[in-house]
């Protein structure tokens, strides 16, 4: 990604966002606020094109939402475990505390990114794909689960094993289907299934049946 240089508008725009994002999120300490004040404003400035950028912003954001599901299922299962998977995932932080940094710094990226792109996209509008991804993250907690359980070497049986790779290709789906919105679409509010911990594969194909005959 090509680094370039705000212009003073973004720069207003960006300080307002982040300014009002800073006070609805856990705060870090002044040094991890400033290397992450720096990396966005960066970001959105090499966001020149309104397409490509509204492209590039939403990819980021659902990546930010599904590393926040895997370091937060992390954090919930037991340290033998945990230090398994660390072995498996160099990347992941070596500490608890620093998975719980990582979680509230990307808390606070998808707060300003959100902002930026109601500003600078106008894509904005209630149920649209930023909170039918949300739903989706949600949906897929178990799933997330089992797949840190399978790193630390342990099996979660043949039919979950099954479903979790047609739940990860239905994702892949998902987000393909959800990049190609236009900015500010809204989509219907789906009913929440009786049971969370059920197979999503339903949700999945109402909300891929949905964008089809919405946008074909």
């Amino acid at each position: 990604m090509k680094n370039e240089l705000p212009s003073r508008q973004q720069r207003r725009s960006f300080d307002r966002m982040w300014n009002r994002a800073l006070n609805h999120n856990p705060r870090l300490d002044k040094v991890a606020l400033d290397a992450l004040h720096g990396e966005l404003l960066s970001m959105v400035s090499a966001w020149k094109g309104p397409e490509n950028g509204l492209s590039d912003l939403r990819t980021t954001i659902m990546n930010d939402m599904d590393r926040s599901l895997l370091y937060g299922v992390f954090l919930t299962l037991e340290p033998g475990i945990r230090e398994k998977i660390r072995m498996r995932i160099p990347e992941l932080p070596q500490r608890d505390e620093e998975v719980e940094r990582h979680l509230k710094a990307m808390d606070l990226r998808i707060s300003v990114l959100r902002a930026w792109g109601m500003r600078w996209y106008l894509d904005r509008g209630s149920h649209g794909w930023f909170e039918v991804y949300r739903q989706a993250v949600h949906l897929r907690h178990d799933a997330v689960r089992r797949d840190l359980i399978r790193l630390s070497g342990e099996s979660a049986g043949p039919i979950h094993d099954f479903r979790d790779s047609a739940s990860r290709a239905l994702n892949t789906a998902l987000r393909l289907r959800l990049l190609q919105l236009p900015p500010g679409a809204s989509i219907d509010t789906l009913n929440r299934p009786r049971r969370l911990n059920s197979f999503p594969r339903r949700l999945y194909h109402a909300l891929l049946s949905r964008f089809r005959n919405a946008h074909d």
